[in-house]
């Protein structure tokens, strides 16, 4: 079985996935601390030269299947600047693209100050946030201010209920921050998405920006959901052409997809697995 190292890999991987799980609720890791911490230890076995014994790199998958489902904590600091749906001043970066719907608009923030009882507390956390009579352009890696209410996500009490909590915490996105007036967001200049978003978006915009100079709106709507993975323009008049003909899967992630993506991973391990001894 060890012949093939990406099997057992991939079965430590889901049993930690399970484990984790089943121990959600008392999970609160940093998600980046045990990948780290396994990327350290991978590089250290292919640099010294002796034997790896199997169950070593076991072991580091499957703890890597439990860090997959920690949620991360929400940030002390979020805490003492609000006190239930307290209204509050927010300024921050968005890091991806607006979602309209109806007048509104949605998508998640990088906040970097909030205003609040007469003081101003640097934070580093992630809010969606709700924009009502939305009207205007924004875009990825606009710096904004706005004042809003800062709310958190509560859970349907149905039995079997979905966690829509810990989902948003597991993505990184600590509160909502629900804004009544879209007048009141008031644009900051660019701010800074980090080094990875940064990449992804400079890779990113300039498609954005050729599907828009030289594509209907329609088209460029269907081209930014099948190249950039970005749906927030496709409407349900556009979408039901799709669904009609029974082709909407191509909207979302397909199994063509997830078997490229499959592939490549399954490349760059082997390529790495063969460095060791």
């Amino acid at each position: 079985m060890f012949s093939r190292p990406l099997v057992p890999a991939l079965a430590a991987t889901i049993v930690g996935i399970l484990v984790g799980r089943s121990f959600q609720a008392h999970l609160h890791l940093p998600l980046i601390l045990l990948p780290l911490a396994a990327l350290v230890i991978l590089g250290i076995l292919f640099i010294i030269p002796f034997k790896v014994h199997p169950s070593y790199l076991i072991a580091i998958f499957l703890l890597l299947g439990v860090n997959s489902q920690a949620a991360r904590p929400i940030p002390t600091e979020l805490c003492s600047s609000t006190d239930g749906n307290a209204r509050v001043g927010i300024e921050g970066t968005i890091f991806k693209p607006p979602r309209l719907s109806d007048g509104s608009a949605t998508f998640p923030l990088h906040a970097e100050s909030i205003f609040h009882a007469g003081r101003i507390e640097k934070v580093k956390i992630n809010l969606l946030v709700r924009v009502n009579g939305y009207h205007g352009a924004l875009a990825v890696g606009d710096r904004i201010r706005f004042p809003a209410e800062i709310r958190e996500f509560k859970n349907f009490n149905n039995p079997g209920r979905f966690n829509y909590r810990f989902y948003m915490q597991s993505r990184g996105i600590a509160r909502m921050a629900v804004v009544r007036d879209g007048r009141y967001v008031v644009p900051m200049g660019e701010g800074e998405l980090g080094f990875i978003e940064g990449l992804v978006e400079r890779a990113r915009s300039p498609l954005r920006i050729f599907f828009r100079q030289r594509l209907s709106y329609r088209a460029q709507a269907v081209y930014a959901a099948l190249i950039l993975g970005e749906r927030q323009d496709i409407t349900s008049q556009l979408r039901e052409p799709f669904d009609r003909s029974g082709v909407s899967h191509i909207m979302a992630v397909s199994g063509l997809h997830l078997g490229l993506v499959a592939w490549l991973f399954f490349t760059i391990f082997r390529w790495a697995l063969s460095r060791s001894h």
